[in-house]
Parts: structure tokens; sequence; C-alpha cells
């Protein structure tokens, strides 16, 4: 399996109740699957006469960039586990360390053997990485780092994490863009 996988949210102490920090692994169940999903993104820049370099970043993109890239993502074939923690008085590498702990947990109940390619963030690679530590013989969990703007998957787990943000915040028309993906969600924790 192939996951890829982004967080929404700042790790550092809640300046709101409703502060949360999401993260979201998006699956791939093959190979193929993931290669296809990723011509679909390069023919929707074409499509929408954008820049071969151009990143579909959620928070960034347009209204209509974002429902046209939405609408894209609901054709391929993923699925996704997201994992929302209400932030706390704690601080990012704690914030961190709970996430990496829950997604670990998820992913070898679920999702074995699997590579992950997560957006670059070294905080929460080095939670993970403590996570998956075994020996070379036993390890079932890959994880490396790549920069999102170069990877079509990573923006796409981009705007899974964003929409889940925005859902469990209950921020307005979130339950129309969560409605859309919702069906590939194979688990959704609250902590």
């Amino acid at each position: 399996m192939y996951g890829f996988l982004d967080e929404s949210g700042e790790p550092g102490a809640a300046k709101h109740p409703n502060d949360y920090l999401v993260i979201s692994l998006v699956i791939f169940d093959s190979y193929e699957k993931m290669v296809e999903s990723s011509k679909l993104v390069d023919m929707a820049r074409r499509k929408m006469h954008l820049s071969d370099n151009y990143e579909f970043h959620r928070s960034k993109n347009t209204a209509r960039v974002k429902e046209e890239f939405l609408e894209l993502i609901t054709e391929m074939e993923f699925s996704f586990v997201t994992i929302a923690m209400r932030k706390k008085r704690t601080k990012g590498a704690a914030n961190y360390r709970v996430l990496g702990e829950n997604l670990v947990a998820e992913t070898r109940r679920d999702f074995l053997p699997i590579r992950i390619i997560m957006d670059s963030n070294p905080s929460l690679y080095k939670e993970l990485s403590i996570q998956t530590k075994v020996p070379k013989s036993r390890r079932n969990i890959y994880i490396k780092q790549a920069k999102s703007h170069t990877d079509n998957m990573l923006q796409v787990a981009d705007y899974v994490a964003n929409i889940s943000a925005q859902w469990v915040k209950c921020r307005a028309h979130s339950e129309k863009s969560y409605g859309k993906i919702k069906q590939k969600c194979r688990g959704f924790i609250r902590l």
C-alpha cells in the first residue's frame, strides 16, 4: 500500500477552544491506482490552464480551483484515515507524539505493509520515526518526506486534511465538502 500524509493546523498551544491539529493519511491499495490518480491531477492542471508546477493547496486556491479539484478527488480510488486532536495547553512535540502514536496504531491494524510519503515536517517525521522504529527485518511501515509542490498525491492529502479539519471544527460549508469524500473514510478518530 501507498500512503500520503499531511496535516492541517499548527502544533502549538490552543488559541481558541475549537483549535484542532489534524493529520490525514490518504491510502492507495495499489501502485496502479496511485499512478492513475497522479495522471488525473496533471490532466486537471491542463484543463484549468494552470502551469505544470501549480500546487493544489486548499487554503491558497481560488474557490473555482477548490471546487474542481474536489470533484477530481471524488473520482480517485483511495481511502483515508484522519486523526483530529483538540489542542490543549501542550506544545507541538507532545501534540505530534499523540498523533503519531495513534496514526501508527491505526496503520498497523489495517494497512500493512505501507510506504508513506509525508509533507515535509521535521517534528512530525521525528515522532513517526520513533513510533515505527523496529529492526529492518520486521519493518513494515516505511516513511519519507517530500515537498508537496513536487508530489501530486501530497496535494490530494492536503485537500483531505484541510477538508477534514474544517469539518471537525464545524466550519461553514464544511458538511458539503466533507460529504463528497466521506465514503472514502476508513477511520476518523477524535482525540
